[in-house]
């Protein structure tokens, strides 16, 4: 274990350190963060509040003086009413008789006439009398309506200054407008707009005085404002918002760039708007101010709280340091093997807690290598007493070798052979092999099946042996390990097994060959002696043994040409016996059908089913054909339906059948004189099977039985016909 000479970031104190200040100043700036939005909503609120109420005044104010002037206005139209007909020289005598009107109207008051043409003014004006006004469309639609208005804020032609006029009707005595009163406002001279435009508000703020319909800034303390156009509809969705009344204040970025607190309230009579606007950093500079104190005063909390904290950890983790140091003392002398000494435990809190677990820790772990020494030491002994030879090698280098391997390989000692390449102990002829099977090992982590191979021995001779391999872990890293069993005395056993196998195979393929040509030869004898003969019932006795004879001649040259003598295709074989059958009767007419399943039966079996096909043939051709009569005979054999799926487990149907003239509805076996079907019915029962026949008068006989393999008769201690016991079976009679 190295030194714990650890970077101070990298100490429990450090973390515990920085993560605890991590979270404090996070709960702190959060806190400041949320405290200064609130605190910052809170005031916007109440600024927005005060703006409000004050631009409500100063709207109510407005209104107050436009309506202020419009009763003057609409109590002097009342006067000028009377006649049909405005009058020029009237119309200028009633103005003058008002001076009322002039200190109201600053721009003057005048009359216009139905047509258009202003009639009188005052104070007169050059140039204002006689001039049509119909251009003007506030006076226009006055004229048509007759309703009261403030016109619209405009650069005088006569003044040469921004004016604005409160237009009133002028009727007659039937209520027909005959023209109309108009007072200007001359916003260059001292009027009642003055509380707008001679005052901002607070420092850097100020009034406007805005025309909503006209989208207007019609004056503002802000003389570069006045008669200012605002933007058009559509282009600032948040002017648009606040003209249209949905905020009464809002934080606005003006054209300039600048974000100011807007607050805005309506002038009912005119349709206009006061509205008031101080920029953000004026409103809520205060607010800032405090805020920035909160964030130096969480930096100094933060920083407290840091100094407070190391040193509290450290205090409290100085019993963890030592227990470390002791720990990395006592991993430096452990290679003495002496026992680890248990911690000290200074405190009894959760860290002497710790140190307490961490000396039952140390006591377990001391019993562990104990017992993984004593564990050890056991397979050791195993290892080496064990008479299999164990081998373990990597990288190509044998790095271990018991005694019995040693022995194997004619070494004296085990020095012998560890650090010789592995391929030396083996025969040039299998390195490829060797080579393959350790990689594949190595990639696949498997334990593979044994193999046969060849060593060499120290001395250079041949040894055969068996060999598997694992992976393991030696010394530390991943290693092969080989199982080696010596197989040259099992090989030599094998090889001189196989010998005498082969030289019974050869017997066992002379005897059927002889036993095959002595039939041959019994079965010439006695076709002479039929020639000889001079009775029919004696030709036809040794003609029936002729087939017999080559019935069984058949198995034996079957057996002879598959070299299989444990069991033998029934199909096959049935299938030839049938055809020499049919072909020693000599009878064109009969064809035969085959309809042959593959089944390996013994021989027990496979001889009493050929003796039984060649006499149903024999007696179909001799008794079902006579006379040189067509038809068809069929042999089958094929697995009864419904029965078992393998071969040795199910039942199989033999079935021999012809069309020829058939059985009588009386045939009983008790009551046949046959000879062959008599031994029909004895090699049935040989064979373990069922015979049945028809249903009558069809000449069709079935054959159900189990096939037996060669152990399966070996193992039968009772003799052949211990079947003969099975229920008695309806058998067909000669067919005579």
């Amino acid at each position: 274990m190295s030194r714990p000479g650890f970077l101070p970031l990298r100490t429990l104190n450090a973390r515990l350190t920085l993560v605890t200040l991590a979270l404090v100043v996070l709960s702190i700036w959060t806190l400041a963060i949320y405290v200064g939005r609130i605190v910052h909503d809170d005031v916007q609120a109440l600024l927005s509040e005060q703006q409000y109420r004050s631009v409500g005044l100063l709207a109510a104010e407005i209104n107050d003086q436009l309506g202020t002037r419009f009763a003057a206005l609409e109590a002097v139209a009342r006067e000028a009413g009377g006649a049909r007909d405005a009058d020029p020289v009237e119309a200028q005598s009633l103005l003058d008789q008002r001076p009322v009107l002039l200190s109201l109207f600053n721009g003057g008051v005048v009359f216009i006439a139905k047509d258009g043409r202003a009639i009188a003014d005052a104070p007169p004006l050059p140039g204002r009398v006689g001039s049509n006004y119909l251009r003007n469309t506030d006076v226009a639609d006055c004229l048509n309506d007759g309703r009261s208005r403030v016109g619209r804020a405009v650069m005088g032609r006569i003044l040469k200054t921004p004016v604005f006029g409160l237009i009133v009707a002028v009727r007659d005595g039937g209520g027909q407008v005959q023209g109309v009163l108009v007072g200007l406002i001359n916003m260059a001279k001292p009027s009642f707009l003055d509380r707008i435009t001679a005052h901002g508000f607070g420092q850097t703020g100020h009034f406007f005085l805005v025309s909503i319909k006209h989208r207007l800034s019609i004056t503002s303390s802000d003389p570069g404002r006045v008669m200012q156009t605002l933007a058009p509809l559509g282009e600032d969705p948040a002017l648009d918002r606040l003209l249209a009344g949905q905020h009464s204040s809002l934080v606005y970025t003006n054209p300039a760039g600048q974000e100011a607190l807007v607050s805005l309230t309506t002038v009912p009579l005119a349709g206009w708007a006061v509205a008031a606007s101080l920029p953000t950093e004026e409103a809520f500079a205060p607010l800032h101010a405090m805020q920035r104190r909160m964030l130096w005063a969480a930096l100094g909390l933060s920083l407290l709280a840091a100094g407070l904290m190391w040193w509290l950890l450290q205090h409290q983790l100085a019993p963890l340091v030592q227990a470390a140091k002791h720990l990395a003392v006592a991993a430096a002398t452990s290679s003495t093997g002496l026992p680890m000494q248990p911690l000290p435990i200074k405190r009894p809190d959760e860290i002497g807690l710790l140190i307490a677990g961490f000396n039952l820790l140390l006591a377990e772990l001391g019993e562990r290598e104990l017992a993984l020494a004593d564990s050890e030491a056991r397979y050791r002994a195993m290892i080496e007493q064990s008479p299999e030879p164990i081998a373990v090698h990597r990288a190509g280098r044998l790095l271990f070798a018991n005694p019995a391997l040693v022995k194997l390989l004619g070494g004296q000692s085990a020095q012998d052979l560890v650090g010789q390449p592995v391929l030396k102990f083996i025969h040039p002829d299998e390195h490829s092999q060797v080579l393959a099977r350790v990689a594949q090992v190595a990639e696949g982590g498997l334990r593979l099946i044994p193999l046969e191979s060849r060593y060499l021995k120290l001395d250079g001779s041949v040894i055969d042996v068996e060999v598997q391999g694992a992976m393991i872990e030696f010394d530390g890293a991943p290693a092969n390990l080989a199982l080696v069993h010596d197989i040259t005395e099992r090989k030599q056993s094998r090889l001189a097994l196989q010998a005498a196998l082969q030289e019974k195979t050869v017997l066992l393929n002379e005897v059927h060959h002889r036993v095959k040509n002595n039939l041959q030869v019994v079965s010439s004898l006695m076709r002479l002696e039929a020639a000889r003969g001079a009775e029919d019932r004696t030709r036809q006795v040794l003609t029936d043994m002729q087939g017999r004879l080559r019935a069984m001649g058949m198995l034996h040259e079957s057996l002879y040409r598959s070299g299989l003598f444990a069991s033998v295709n029934l199909g096959a074989y049935l299938k030839d016996v049938a055809v020499q059958a049919c072909r020693s009767q000599g009878s064109p007419a009969v064809r035969l059908h085959l309809d042959m399943g593959c089944l390996q039966v013994s021989l027990d079996q496979a001889t009493p089913c050929g003796l039984l096909v060649n006499e149903l043939i024999t007696n179909a051709y001799k008794h079902g054909f006579v006379g040189g009569r067509a038809g068809v005979l069929k042999l089958s054999l094929q697995p009864q339906a419904g029965s078992e799926q393998t071969d040795t487990a199910r039942q199989w149907c033999l079935r021999v059948q012809d069309d020829g003239i058939g059985l009588p509805q009386d045939f009983t076996l008790a009551g046949t004189s046959s000879l062959g079907l008599q031994l029909v019915g004895d090699l049935a029962r040989q064979i373990g099977g069922v015979l049945t026949v028809g249903p009558l008068p069809l000449a069709a006989f079935e054959l159900r039985f189990m096939p037996q393999t060669t152990a399966q008769t070996t193992a039968q201690t009772a003799p052949q016909n211990s079947l003969s016991t099975s229920p008695p079976t309806e058998a067909p009679k000669d067919e005579s």
